[in-house]
């Protein structure tokens, strides 16, 4: 998709025209009861026309008519004063004690900040990361204490993976629910990380029981921007431009290297690596209008992004707008919000696989057939090189050039809110909102392309892939909220609702080839063209849908205060959901946290605030598809001469109930003027996991299998964040914050009998080696292998350990579970435990800003080395890993601990410096120019491409740990930005 930006520019223009009212000069000085404050923060409300204070606290500042001055300092209460003409304003500010007043977004409602009881964290715009965000999560990333954000290979077509306190669900949605100004279930795809204001995790049960099944992963609750009531119209551009490149590739042998190791000789000298990757420039494009009067407030905006991947042919290009809206009416009564955005995605996702040929590829053989050195007919595969009759060889620039895989994104979603004061006890709030996601895609494989392609057939070459799905939901919700002081002492609030989300869901896919040969057009565009149409049984198709799936709730909270230091949130949802059968449609998912602000009663000197919490709440998970309590057939429409039929295939279940997720969470919360710090202790109980169950045929009329619920997690885990102001005087402030976490999930309770081994290698050679350990008792993400003793025979086969003494080597992958193997723990997938460390430094008009990111602890199977580092003599038309274990005397591949890396890191995620210049004219207020990289530099001993864990294999959560070859090279990025305020 290309973009263009006239009618925006001229829009901007157009803004850049108007005229502004008279100005007039306003000096003063700026101090609290000690003296003078340099640094303070004046500036024009509802505009970006500001100063600071100098050393002796005084300033100057020409404003509007009619202007008002916002006077801010750091760790002091800001003030708000009408110029009224005047032209010496002298302000003196009072200590903030930690902004414990500051109201913080809950579900349903908001509320003090120190009034929480739960683990709840709220991270503002100033403390997101910095640089080419391409997704609201990489805002999050790091800055959260047990929220695990991780998109291993930095592909900017892949969402991360977002973990929240580790597993909290088997056969649900294992990722938080995302709810996006109110609306729950939104998508994180059809928000601009540009128009996020603030994003709020509620991180235990007792924070998140009041969303019931959907909040079992946790919530994270994103608000965006707006406009405010008396703000003047105001335009923004904020411009990014970003150059990005592969760093630490897979290590393999050059050319020269290859052939010394006894590589076979094709007379060329080729980098595949280089070939299939690129240098990447991205930018980013976001201009926004906002303002407001006494009754109504807006902000629009538009936001263009053009991404290239270091992948050749990945990256993406997309639109995005977005509308906020804010009236209110009826003596200002009744309020309300409308907000709707469109995103339009068009991605060009690559193929993965170009990648892991690049490493394994001859790196003797040309790229081009016509550079061979004999005799190639180059002709046949596009005028690529192709090394015919091996296993699992092919051209890796030829994947990555001649076929096309592309998606296509279209997402809708609107949603409006009226709330209704009758008085200031009581309100009633009613929402109504619908989000559509279209997704079509297309992988094309030409008639030349080898791989899947066919073309060393004389049949059946090329293939088109069609896939298209749509889904959509409409949510309705009501509640009202009542307050009261019952007196001095005690204060409460009451909320209690009804909620309805319905959700549909379609797809289907189809696929075909057969298509002419010496034709040099793109088939898929003309399907009619393929031979598949003439012939029965050749093409693949397949659809499903899902309509209607309900979901129903009705939810009360209980707020409360006493003597403004004891407070109470208690909650209690009953939820309904279609997805399970007519025994176990509905449950009750209850919650209670008491805190109490003990430096009330101690008042302990230089204390602000010194809470204890504790918190217990149960949420639920649904399936994670429809139908799973019901009877399936398998169905044969009569093609092969028989007579259609269906016979079932899975036994219905009618009892199959919620997965359910109980925890407990004890906090400590303090805080001085500058320090401030929160502890978390959790522990968490999953149990009755969903699972497809073998079943004994005879009891149920021949069937072998259906869902049922089994199955107990545990989790304990310790969060920590401390928060420091190290310097906050003169015109200088340094700020810097840790953020802890660790945790460890133990399975308690299998939901099949016996213990298991899970996760195969795969081919070639190793399809039967498991590598993950699945045992009662036993921590979850565990790596089990032999032991490779460092020794190698005289074949080059690696000599194991006897592990337990016997005499007896039992290393054969069938016996990995006897009592006489020789088989233990390698490793770990999970880390001990992950680190965050924030710093920032403002000084005059400059700004810093440098994040660390660490994880300690865990280990990770590197496939790709246990696969291809063996120098295997049936092998040498493949090129071999030169990593800096690699030892040329092994000659057999044989899994083993050789192959399980301690993949503790430390990396710089990410370094911005910043600079503001006040611009003094009528049209241009001032401009912000900053210079950001991510992912500077990383220091682990890991000899793979990116040591961040990996928590999942594929879809299955209780595999963490494995370092599939199917992934993406980590990229550095360097962004140029820009910032424009009119």
């Amino acid at each position: 998709m290309k973009i263009t930006l006239p009618k925006s520019l001229l829009l901007m223009g157009a803004f850049l025209c108007f005229g502004y009212a008279q100005a007039q000069e306003v000096s003063g000085t700026v101090s609290d009861a000690n003296g003078p404050l340099p640094g303070a923060s004046v500036v024009e409300k509802g505009t970006t026309n500001g100063t600071q204070t100098d050393f002796d606290g005084n300033y100057t500042i020409t404003v509007g008519e009619n202007a008002i001055l916002e006077i801010t300092y750091i760790g002091y209460l800001s003030q708000e004063i009408a110029v009224n003409g005047q032209s010496t304003i002298n302000v003196t500010l009072s200590e903030d004690a930690q902004a414990l007043d500051e109201v913080v977004v809950v579900g349903y409602g908001s509320q003090q900040k120190k009034e929480i009881t739960t683990a709840v964290v709220s991270i503002g715009e100033e403390d997101f990361n910095q640089g080419t965000i391409s997704s609201p999560t990489q805002l999050l990333q790091g800055k959260v204490a047990g929220l695990s954000i991780y998109n291993k290979g930095g592909d900017p077509n892949t969402t991360a993976t977002i973990r929240l306190r580790g597993i909290s669900t088997i056969g649900g949605n294992t990722e938080p629910l995302i709810v996006i100004d109110g609306v729950l279930g939104s998508s994180l795809d059809n928000v601009d990380p540009s128009d996020i204001a603030n994003i709020t995790v509620l991180k235990d049960g007792s924070a998140a029981a009041i969303y019931g099944t959907r909040g079992s992963s946790g919530v994270i609750l994103v608000t965006t921007k707006s406009g405010k009531p008396g703000q003047d119209l105001q335009i923004t551009y904020n411009g990014q431009f970003a150059n990005t490149t592969a760093v630490n590739s897979v290590p393999i042998m050059t050319g020269s290297e290859f052939l010394a190791a006894g590589g076979n000789d094709l007379g060329s000298t080729t980098d595949w690596v280089g070939e299939v990757t690129r240098n990447g420039s991205s930018q980013v494009h976001n201009v926004a209008a906002f303002g407001g009067t006494d009754k109504v407030n807006y902000r629009i905006s538009t936001n263009f992004r053009d991404s290239e991947g270091i992948l050749v042919g990945s990256g993406f290009n997309q639109f995005n707008a977005r509308t906020k809206l804010t009236a209110k009416l009826l003596n200002d009564k009744l309020k309300v919000d409308f907000n709707s955005s469109l995103t339009q995605r068009d991605s060009d996702l690559g193929f993965y696989e170009a990648l892991r040929y690049a490493v394994t590829y001859n790196p003797t053989a040309p790229v081009l057939g016509k550079n061979a050195a004999f005799p190639f007919a180059s002709e046949q595969y596009g005028g690529y090189f192709e090394t015919l009759g091996l296993f699992d060889s092919f051209n890796p620039v030829s994947i990555a050039k001649q076929s096309r895989n592309a998606q296509e994104a279209n997402t809708l979603n609107y949603s409006m809110n009226f709330n209704y004061s009758f008085s200031d006890a009581l309100s009633a709030n009613v929402s109504y909102s619908e989000q559509n996601i279209k997704t079509t895609q297309n992988e094309y494989y030409p008639v030349t392309a080898l791989w899947r392609g066919n073309a060393v057939s004389i049949v059946r070459r090329g293939r088109a892939d069609f896939f298209t799905s749509e889904s959509r939901f409409q949510l309705f919700e009501a509640f009202a909220t009542y307050r009261n002081q019952l007196s001095d002492l005690i204060s409460f609030t009451v909320t209690g609702g009804y909620s309805f989300h319905e959700q549909d869901y379609n797809d289907y896919f189809f696929s075909l080839g057969d298509f002419p040969i010496g034709v040099d057009i793109d088939f898929s565009n003309d399907i009619g063209a393929s031979a598949d149409l003439l012939t029965a049984g050749e093409i693949d198709a397949s659809s499903s849908r899902e309509d209607g799936i309900k979901t129903i709730a009705y939810f009360g909270r209980l707020n409360a205060t006493f003597d403004d230091a004891i407070y109470l949130n208690a909650s209690l949802r009953r939820e309904g959901s279609g997805l399970f059968g007519s025994e176990n449609q509905w449950g009750l998912f209850p919650a209670v946290a008491v805190g109490a602000d003990l430096n009330k009663y101690l008042e302990l000197d230089n204390v602000n605030l010194l809470k204890l919490r504790v918190g217990y709440g149960v949420t639920g998970s649904v399936p994670g598809g429809p139908g799973l309590y019901a009877v399936t057939f398998d169905v044969n429409n009569g093609g092969d001469g028989s007579s259609a039929s269906s016979n079932p295939n899975r036994a219905e279940n009618p009892d199959l109930k919620w997965e359910e997720k109980a925890e407990l969470n004890f906090g400590l919360e303090y805080a001085t003027d500058r320090l401030s710090a929160t502890l978390d202790i959790y522990t968490r109980d999953v149990t009755d996991f969903i699972y497809l169950a073998q079943i004994d045929a005879a009891l149920f009329d021949g069937i072998d299998q259906r869902f049922e619920n089994a199955g107990a997690l545990k989790t304990n885990g310790v969060e920590l964040s401390v928060n420091y102001d190290i310097i906050k005087k003169e015109n200088l402030s340094y700020n810097t914050g840790l953020v802890f976490s660790t945790y460890k999930t133990t399975l308690e309770k299998k939901s099949t009998p016996g213990d298991e081994v899970i996760a195969n290698l795969g081919s070639p050679g190793q399809n039967d080696t498991d590598v993950i350990l699945y045992k009662e008792g036993e921590e979850i993400g565990q790596i089990w292998g032999p032991v490779f003793s460092g020794e190698v025979d005289a074949a080059g086969t690696p000599i194991l350990s006897d592990i337990n003494g016997d005499g007896n080597l039992v290393t054969n992958q069938g016996s990995a579970l006897d009592e006489d193997a020789d088989f233990t723990v390698l490793g770990k997938g999970i880390p001990d435990f992950e680190l965050g460390w924030s710093n920032q430094l403002a000084f005059g008009k400059w700004e810093v800003n440098a994040f660390f990111r660490a994880a300690f602890g865990h280990s990770m199977v590197n496939t790709f080395r246990a696969f291809y580092e063996p120098i295997i003599g049936s092998q040498s038309s493949y090129n071999f890993m030169n990593t800096k274990l690699a030892r040329s005397d092994i000659k057999t591949a044989q899994f083993s601990s050789y192959y399980v890396e301690k993949a503790d890191f430390v990396k710089l995620d990410n370094l911005s410096v910043a600079y503001n210049i006040n611009v003094d004219n009528d049209y241009i207020k001032n401009i912000r120019l900053s210079l950001s990289g991510q992912n500077l530099f990383t220091i682990t001993g890991y000899t793979g491409t990116d040591p961040t864990p990996s928590l999942q294999d594929g879809s299955n959560v209780l595999a963490p740990g494995i370092d599939r070859r199917n992934s993406y090279f980590a990229s550095r990025t360097v962004t140029l930005g820009l910032n424009v305020n009119f």
